[in-house]
């Protein structure tokens, strides 16, 4: 059961402590009278000192002469204690000087006995409790901050443990669209195949690290040209991946009737294995594939809810070929027609995807009728041409980023040269650099041998580089140390070429050594399994001369580097069975992009 007060606790609690019964009589008669309160007697020191050890007391009313316990003392052992009462001390004639003393000891205020001014002693009690009250909430509100601390602490370390799972999976996605991005270059034709009569020449830009548009140029063994471009919905992965399946879909070669698939019955064939395959809402494939004869005089088309095709004629004139057919994957037995369209000298047909289009503002965005225009005004080569409708469309954007990836295939009659053009997009506007940018590579030598360093990111566009100067360097006699030391980040074909160097060190006994390895990419070594990686970091490491020199880049062709990545993934795939499933796919890939010619049939 709670004590007699505890049920009035709003009321102040005041603990009068004086020998004299009157004194303590009078204090309580005036206190009752004129203040509501609950007065508790205390009759020395020592009673006071048990009650105040007992009971939570707004103000203490105290005489400083008293037996067995003086004031001072009690006082003494209150501030010792961290008691927090407002204490007031009654001082007799010639009591003054301890009265000033116990204020110094953190007394509240004094009053001289006999007590005179009944007023007086109501207002300081009153202020007395009023400070109380203050230092009470005082101290309640530093116990809430507090507690609110030790929670905001709490959210932090949770906040950073987020932030710790958010950036290994941003990283693990960053590894995957970088992957995407290869597979996807992987796709591009290399180089475009030489016709006697038609130049072909092209022109590719991504939006993103990986994009929806597909093309592709073959030749086939009748000698036509297959010609393609294709835009999936969407972007970034997702739109990529379904590029993909497109691309590996497309029926080119009719075995049993040894000649090329018609494109009307190519875009047929494709549209049902979409139908088929892919069954979520919301993915289809725009397309436009065009089949061009051995002598470049007809070109067969058909269109799959694509962009008009543009003929430009060597008078000045041009056509608008528009298609009535509907997107790949979105009506099942969808019909597809075909066209068949005589070229002749000097006339261009471009085949390009809508990214030409895109625009914040559409009002002033370009349209088919402004790029025929722009052709048949353009006395230049073709790949200029291509360049300048580039250029307009980036002007028509008036400074935004490129939003979608464009795709331009221009067949052109009585040119002889064609060129394949496979750039990366532009970066104006973009704050981080692309992700294919090259480390700083540089190389040096010191009396035990030479020092290459690898500053940046390490990137499958200059792994070839890095190998060829790596190979020229390795020798028995002199050691090769590769420092890591301001190196950010390596890609899965800069890894698999470390595991190839390492490899080809110890088949032939050349030193060969790594240091200054961060913490990240020996996470990666171990992830991998790199274990004969791991065992070539130089324990002690080698001091890396002050005249290190840039390397120069050699000129390594597409195919060049394709053999790079090809060659670092199976070093990679070689070592365990996750790697193995991780990048077959990739390998299996590059090697059918590798080979002459890639023809497959119709199902």
């Amino acid at each position: 059961m709670p004590d007699d007060v505890s049920m009035n606790r709003y009321l102040p609690r005041i603990l009068l402590v004086d020998d004299e019964p009157a004194v303590r009589m009078l204090l309580r008669s005036i206190l009752k009278g004129r203040y509501e309160c609950e007065c508790i007697d205390a009759v020395d020191g020592l009673q006071a000192q048990e009650i105040l050890s007992m009971r939570d007391i707004d103000v203490v009313i105290m005489d400083l002469t008293m037996p067995r316990m003086d004031g001072m003392t009690l006082l003494r052992w209150a501030k010792d204690e961290n008691n927090s009462a407002a204490w007031i001390i009654l001082s007799g004639a010639g009591g003054f000087e301890e009265a000033v003393q116990a204020i110094h000891l953190g007394a509240f205020d004094y009053i001289a006995k006999p007590i005179q001014n009944v007023d007086e002693l109501i207002i300081t009690v009153r202020n007395a409790v009023r400070q109380r009250r203050l230092e009470m909430d005082r101290e309640q509100l530093l116990e809430d901050i507090e507690e609110r601390n030790l929670q905001l602490a709490e959210q932090v370390v949770h906040l950073q443990e987020a932030c710790r799972i958010l950036t290994s999976q941003q990283e693990t996605i960053d590894a995957d669209l970088r992957r995407a991005e290869l597979i996807q270059r992987a796709l591009l034709p290399l180089r475009a195949p030489e016709m006697d009569r038609v130049a072909v020449n092209t022109v590719y830009r991504p939006s993103h690290i990986v994009g929806g548009d597909v093309y592709d140029l073959i030749s086939l063994p009748s000698g036509h040209l297959a010609v393609y471009v294709a835009d999936a919905a969407g972007h970034g992965l997702s739109a990529a991946m379904l590029a993909v399946l497109f691309k590996h879909r497309v029926p080119l070669w009719d075995d049993v009737a040894e000649q090329p698939f018609p494109p009307e019955k190519v875009l047929e064939v494709v549209n049902r294995c979409l139908r088929e395959e892919c069954k979520a809402p919301g993915l289809f494939v725009t397309a436009i594939y065009a089949l061009v004869e051995p002598d470049g005089e007809h070109v067969t088309l058909a269109s799959a809810g694509h962009p008009p095709t543009l003929l430009c004629r060597a008078d000045g004139s041009f056509e608008i070929l528009n298609g009535d057919a509907p997107a790949l994957g979105l009506q099942e037995n969808a019909l597809y027609r075909q066209n068949v369209i005589s070229l002749e000298n000097d006339d261009r047909l471009l085949l390009y995807s809508d990214g030409l289009f895109t625009c914040p503002d559409m009002q002033h965005a370009l349209t088919p009728e402004c790029l025929a225009n722009l052709i048949v005004s353009h006395t230049g080569d073709s790949p200029s041409a291509l360049h300048r409708l580039l250029d307009a469309a980036g002007d028509r954007r008036r400074g935004y980023g490129q939003e979608d990836d464009i795709t331009m295939v221009m067949l052109s009659v009585g040119e002889t040269t064609s060129s394949v053009d496979n750039g990366l997009s532009d970066t104006e506007g973009s704050v981080e650099p692309p992700l294919t940018t090259c480390p700083g590579l540089h190389i040096g030598q010191d009396q035990h041998g030479t020092v290459i360093s690898l500053n940046g990111r390490g990137c499958w566009t200059h792994s070839a580089d890095f190998f060829e100067v790596c190979l020229q360097e390795l020798c028995p006699d002199r050691s090769l140390t590769i420092d890591l030391s301001y190196c950010e980040y390596l890609d899965s074909t800069f890894l698999g070429t470390l595991q190839e160097l390492v490899n080809q060190s110890e088949e032939e006994d050349m030193p060969l050594f790594l240091q200054h390895v961060p913490d990240g990419i020996l996470e990666l070594f171990r992830e991998l399994g790199m274990t004969r990686v791991l065992e070539h970091i130089r324990q002690t490491d080698t001091h890396v001369p002050a005249d290190m020199t840039p390397v120069l880049y050699g000129n390594f062709s597409d195919r060049d580097h394709q053999h790079r990545v090809l060659h670092a993934h199976e070093a990679l795939s070689e070592l365990n069975e996750n790697n193995r499933r991780e990048f077959d796919r990739l390998i299996d890939l590059l090697r059918k992009e590798l080979e002459p010619h890639t023809l497959r049939s119709g199902k």
